[in-house]
């Protein structure tokens, strides 16, 4: 039987990760983000700081690691160790909605589990001054450099969620509920979640 899932799509510096990290502590339960690299890197056994660099990056299907990132250890550049790890996410998200109640973040969870039963998935945005603002806070940026990374991280993760998936990461009809955490306090985003994932 699979337990209560919530899904969290985000946009990046909407402040989703944080948002499911403080939902899961209010509901007692795990919030899954880049624990699921360090549960592959297990099952994979290739180290941890070698998956991050792939981690919900662009995928080019006729390159090797080689040709995209000169830093990775020689012993992981000639495969396609990018693909390797969405495939072992996607065992490992499917077990946790078999396994636990939970908050997974990113990862294409929404796709991976449209199927399943008690599941909500959820899209977090807000305005991109507003995202702006977070990320220049967030990495002590100034603002041209945060908005350089605020592009560069959804071009990856929009390339990233198009290519496994062959839909779009902003569509709201791969959601259930589409929230602007701007327009509410944390705390009201929270109660939001929480009465979701009570119906559940």
């Amino acid at each position: 039987m699979s337990k209560r899932i919530i899904t969290i799509g985000r946009q990046f510096g909407s402040n989703g990760r944080a948002i499911g990290m403080s939902l899961a502590e209010k509901l007692g339960i795990h919030c899954y983000d880049k624990d699921l690299i360090k549960i592959a890197s297990e099952q994979m056994d290739i180290p941890y700081e070698q998956l991050k660099r792939v981690d919900e990056k662009r995928e080019r299907p006729w390159a090797y690691q080689v040709d995209k990132d000169s830093g990775l250890d020689r012993r992981y550049r000639y495969e396609h160790i990018d693909e390797k790890l969405f495939e072992t996410e996607c065992e490992v998200i499917r077990h946790l909605a078999e396994r636990e109640d939970c908050i997974i973040v990113g990862r294409c969870a929404n796709y991976v589990l449209r199927d399943y039963e008690h599941c909500f998935h959820v899209y977090l945005y807000a305005p991109y001054d507003d995202c702006i603002n977070t990320i220049m806070n967030r990495y002590s940026l100034d603002e041209k450099k945060a908005e350089h990374l605020i592009r560069r991280v959804d071009k990856d993760r929009d390339y990233y969620y198009n290519y496994y998936t062959d839909e779009y990461r902003e569509d709201m009809e791969n959601y259930d509920l589409c929230l602007n955490t701007s327009a509410y306090s944390k705390e009201e985003i929270l109660d939001i979640l929480q009465f979701f994932y009570q119906k559940l």
